[in-house]
């Protein structure tokens, strides 16, 4: 014979009901996760995506990345992004051969980053910038694209 007996948990409302003793004992989140809505939102600066040109030549796209004071950049192809450019790899790439500041970026280029729902949270953003994918790029409700960085994940988890 089996008895079953439901347990209602009016002596846990004091405890797992409780948000507040939850958190305090580690079982809920902190901080609410923020979204790439809230990323490019609070992101300084104009809504203009700076890009480079396939057939820039790769040592103007090098001092256009140093003008700008960044590490990452899509690389175009007229409207569509075709690749991306990272300055680690192309410095790799230069100390190997010299001679590539003169080539179009088409030939030292990677792959292009990719796009993420606007949606996406702080969890699923950070699972996909990694050493091979170092940024992410999301389109705005205008359709405007945007680029979201490591540093701008850094940003919005201390933030």
């Amino acid at each position: 014979m089996v008895i079953i007996l439901p347990d209602h948990g009016t002596r846990y409302l004091a405890k797992i009901y409780n948000d507040a003793w939850m958190k305090d004992h580690g079982f809920l989140e902190l901080r609410d996760f923020a979204t790439a809505r809230d990323i490019i939102h609070t992101k300084n600066g104009s809504d203009h995506l700076l890009t480079i040109d396939r057939n820039m030549k790769v040592g103007d796209a090098v001092r256009t990345l140093t003008k700008e004071g960044i590490s990452q950049i899509p690389v175009t192809d007229g409207e569509n992004i075709v690749g991306s450019l990272i300055d680690s790899k192309v410095l790799s790439q230069l100390i190997e051969n010299p001679e590539i500041k003169d080539h179009p970026v088409s030939e030292v280029m990677g792959q292009a980053f990719k796009f993420v729902a606007l949606d996406s949270t702080l969890d699923v953003l950070s699972s996909l910038i990694d050493k091979e994918n170092k940024a992410l790029l999301v389109r705005d409700e205008r359709n405007q694209v945007h680029i979201i960085t490591q540093a701008d994940l850094l940003m919005a988890m201390t933030g």
